[in-house]
């Protein structure tokens, strides 16, 4: 932590549900950043912390927003759009994400449902006949 430029904080410490500070507070620094996911609450007790000291925070509500988890109306809000799909379909890398998907995908099907089957019924013989040692 000494030398670290940032802290990404990934753990429930923090939530509504689990309250305290993931580390001591002596650890962080003005002249780092602090970020965490914890949206609920969106001020937790490490931010309030790093933003005594200094730090840069945003806070978890971006993340929220994301996830479509926010508030309507809030300022994290984004909503639907179909400008953004167009916009997103823009990106080859999207495409290529897809297509990735698709194919491995279809893949995993192929070896976990038919292929089995296929190999207990037409190279090993009939389903019922065979054994477990």
């Amino acid at each position: 932590m000494a030398e670290a430029d940032g802290l990404i904080h990934a753990t429930p410490t923090g939530m509504t549900s689990h309250a305290g500070l993931p580390l001591p507070v002596e650890l962080l620094r003005a002249s780092m950043w602090v970020a965490e996911i914890v949206y609920f609450p969106l001020e937790t007790q490490l931010l309030r912390a790093a933003r005594r000291i200094g730090s840069r925070t945003p806070d978890g509500g971006s993340m929220a927003a994301g996830a479509g988890l926010a508030e309507p109306g809030t300022a994290h809000s984004s909503g639907f759009s179909w400008a953004r799909v167009e916009q997103l379909l823009g990106h080859r890398q999207v495409w290529g994400a897809c297509l990735g998907q698709f194919g491995g995908n279809s893949t995993w099907v192929f070896f976990l449902t038919w292929f089995p089957t296929d190999l207990a019924t037409d190279v090993l013989g009939d389903v019922k006949r065979l054994e477990v040692n």
